[in-house]
């Protein structure tokens, strides 16, 4: 049975790196099977998909084992083997459903029809401009508080668009954008 609290942590240290949460969602993925260190830094090189990545490799590893997300066992050949906790894969597999994109259409209905709109407007990869020209009349004087860029961060984080030279509704955006229309 998964720790909650390792679960909670691991989560966390996540999100707590916006730039690097498809590596190490990824990671986790990659390691549901034993993997070797340098099979995990030959994957972290493939799911930066070319984007320079600022942190070490043997750092993104070491920030998942901390916070419980993968262990290693050492190997007759020295190499250490990896392998994703049950709390790794519980994490990954959260990550990988629509289940993130589904609550923040719940804790935040008001603005559901935008979601909605943002989404449909990014299956076809848009400037943050565009997207703020759809937002700004929305919010408008009722929501001065509320900037355009928390709408793009929201459905970034619940994994329904991606950043690749302009935003574009990710698959698992566009799965999620067909049961709600």
């Amino acid at each position: 049975m998964a720790d909650e609290t390792i679960l909670k942590n691991l989560t966390e240290r996540i999100e707590a790196e916006q730039d690097l949460h498809s590596i190490m969602y990824g990671m986790l993925k990659f390691c549901t099977s034993g993997r070797t260190t340098s099979e995990l830094i030959e994957q972290i090189g493939k799911l930066s998909n070319g984007v320079c990545v600022l942190q070490e490799p043997g750092t993104i590893i070491s920030w998942l084992k901390n916070a419980g997300g993968l262990k290693s066992e050492s190997s007759e050949t020295g190499e250490d083997i990896w392998f994703s906790t049950e709390e790794g894969i519980q994490v990954a597999e959260q990550q990988d459903s629509t289940a993130l994109l589904s609550a923040l259409f719940t804790n935040d209905a008001e603005f559901k029809d935008l979601y909605i709109r943002i989404l449909e407007m990014c299956i076809t990869p848009s400037a943050k401009d565009t997207i703020e020209s759809v937002i700004e009349p929305v919010t408008g004087d009722e929501h001065t508080e509320i900037f355009p860029a928390y709408f793009i961060g929201a459905l970034e984080d619940a994994g329904g668009l991606e950043w690749n030279g302009k935003w574009k509704t990710t698959d698992k955006g566009a799965e999620f954008l067909k049961s709600q229309i």
